[in-house]
C-alpha cells in the first residue's frame, strides 16, 4: 500500500525543536512519506539570542526549478515559516503539483507581526492562503488576514463571526483558528468545516512552549491524508500535544530547547490506525 507523500516547507533550526524538527517526527510516525523545502535555515531558534541566519531564496528557487524537471507531485503541501514575501510569491508560481495544500500562516503573535515582517507581509501570506484547502492561523494571524484589529478579548460568537469573515474573503474550505480560549482551565481551536464551526479543547499548561504550532499542522495534515473526520483529529492533536507537554514540564529542562514528543511518538500509531489516544 502506497503511503501518503508530503512536501513540507519551512525553516529548519540546528538547535531547538521548531519547524522542521518538530513535524517531520510525527510526519513520519504517522507514516507520511516527506520531503523537505527549507525556507530558512538557523543555527537555533529566535527564542534564543542572535542565532546565526541563513535565507535560502536562491537555493529554494533552484530546488523548485530542479523538481519541475523531475515532474514531482505530492498528495499534499504543508506551509509554515517564510523569510519574506519574496518567497511566498515565488512559491505561488512554482507550486509543485498536489492534491491538498496546507497553509499554516506562521508571521505573528500576541497582536503583533513578528520581527522582521514589513506591514504588507499578511496580503502575500493572504494570497497564498487563497490557494490552500485548508488554513491554521492563531488568532492574531487570523485577525491579520481578515484585515481586522487584533482581539484581546472574545466570545464564542467573535471568533465564529472571525471564521465566516476569512471564508468570505479567502474562499478557503477549512479554517482553524488555534490557540482560543473561553477559560481559564483549557485551551484549543475552533474552526469552519464543510459550513459549521466546531470548537475543541484540551488542558490549559501556563506556558509558552517553541513548536506546539508547528506540531498541530503537522498532525492535521497527517490525519487529514489518513481520512480521520476534522473535528476528530483536532481533539486527538491537542490530546497528543498535551501529553507531550506534560512530558516537557516533568524534564526540568529548558523550555526554549523544544518539546519532550519522543516518549509519545509510538501511540501516533494508534492515533492514525484506531483513531483513539492511549494514556498509558
Amino acid at each position: 500500500m502506497r503511503l501518503p507523500s508530503l512536501l513540507l516547507i519551512n525553516d529548519l533550526s540546528g538547535f531547538g525543536k521548531v519547524a522542521i524538527s518538530a513535524s517531520l517526527p510525527l510526519l513520519s510516525s504517522c507514516q507520511i512519506e516527506t520531503s523537505l523545502l527549507p525556507s530558512v535555515l538557523l543555527s537555533t531558534h529566535t527564542a534564543f539570542p542572535n542565532p546565526y541566519r541563513c535565507t535560502l531564496q536562491h537555493d529554494m528557487s533552484a530546488i523548485l526549478k530542479h523538481w519541475e524537471t523531475l515532474n514531482l507531485s505530492f498528495d499534499a503541501i504543508l506551509t509554515g515559516y517564510f523569510n519574506d514575501d519574496a518567497q511566498i510569491d515565488y512559491l505561488l508560481s512554482h507550486l509543485p503539483k498536489h492534491q491538498l495544500l496546507i497553509v499554516d500562516p506562521v508571521m505573528a503573535d500576541n497582536g503583533h507581526l513578528y520581527r522582521g515582517f514589513s506591514n504588507e507581509y499578511p496580503m502575500h501570506m493572504a494570497r497564498l492562503c487563497q490557494k490552500a484547502d485548508i488554513i491554521m492561523p492563531n488568532l492574531t494571524e487570523a485577525c491579520l488576514l481578515a484585515n481586522r484589529n487584533y482581539l484581546s478579548t472574545y466570545t464564542y460568537e467573535d471568533i465564529q463571526h472571525l471564521l465566516e469573515t476569512l471564508h468570505t474573503q479567502l474562499h478557503v474550505d477549512t479554517i482553524i483558528i488555534t490557540g482560543i480560549s473561553f477559560d481559564k482551565q483549557s485551551i484549543g481551536a475552533m474552526f469552519l468545516h464543510q459550513g459549521e464551526c466546531h470548537y475543541c479543547s484540551s488542558s490549559y499548561i501556563p506556558h509558552h512552549f517553541f513548536g506546539s504550532g508547528d506540531m498541530f499542522s503537522a498532525l492535521i495534515a497527517a490525519f487529514t491524508l489518513h481520512h480521520i473526520p476534522l473535528p476528530q483529529g483536532v481533539q486527538m492533536a491537542l490530546d497528543f500535544i498535551v501529553a507531550c507537554l506534560h512530558d516537557t514540564c516533568a524534564s526540568n529542562r529548558e523550555i526554549t530547547h523544544g518539546i519532550i514528543f519522543e516518549k509519545q511518538l509510538h501511540q501516533l500509531h494508534h492515533l492514525i490506525k484506531g483513531n483513539y489516544y492511549d494514556t498509558k
